[in-house]
């Protein structure tokens, strides 16, 4: 069903997809989609999580993460640990593909398939792709190789359903906590001694 010129509205893929046609701006597919479970995906479909958004995520108000004692077992202490795997780490400056040219191929094909764009539409769209600059599908960020954390704390990173890891960047708190700790009783130990005066 078309919203206007400019939206169109469907039940695909076992849920509800709201989809822009070609040739309006930020045309494509899952522009929001709630699947029947209730997961909710901005700018694609959600696979595993309960929100899934592609692209950045702005509040005003902070995120809160429930954190209570009251929720937790098996809790233990990290003291002692951190800082030797945290110097394996490596912090990386990058470029990080947003949107890659292979998988908004996919949507002009699925969009077609779909019937939501005729022939023309779809090659006009691929036309359009070859012309979109590859800084535009980049974006330069500071960060891990999420491989990387996983073999230092494996408990920090997640695969999605195509494969690619993420990290909880919010996770890696507690551990340079504890870090921080422990150099500063390296640093009392050696001022202690008369090693080293702050």
């Amino acid at each position: 069903m078309y919203l206007g010129p400019n939206w169109g509205i469907e039940f695909s893929e076992n849920g509800l997809n709201f989809w822009r046609p070609f040739g309006s701006s930020n045309w494509g597919n899952y522009k929001l989609f709630i699947d029947q479970s209730g997961k909710i995906g901005i700018g694609r479909k959600p696979i595993t999580h309960a929100l899934e958004v592609n692209g950045r995520v702005w509040t005003t108000q902070g995120l809160l993460i429930t954190s209570d004692e009251r929720l937790k077992r098996n809790v233990v202490d990290i003291n002692g640990m951190c800082l030797s795997k945290l110097a394996k780490l490596n912090g990386k400056f990058y470029e990080k593909q947003i949107s890659s040219e292979t998988d908004r191929r996919k949507n002009v094909m699925k969009m077609l398939s779909e019937g939501k764009i005729s022939n023309e539409e779809s090659q006009a769209a691929l036309s359009s792709l070859s012309r979109v600059a590859d800084g535009d599908s980049y974006k330069k960020e500071f960060g891990f190789m999420a491989q990387e954390v996983k073999d230092l704390f494996p408990e920090l990173v997640e695969q999605d359903a195509d494969g690619i890891y993420a990290v909880n960047y919010t996770g890696l708190i507690p551990i340079l906590v504890e870090a921080i700790k422990e150099l500063q009783v390296k640093i009392k130990a050696l001022e202690n001694n008369g090693q080293v005066s702050l």
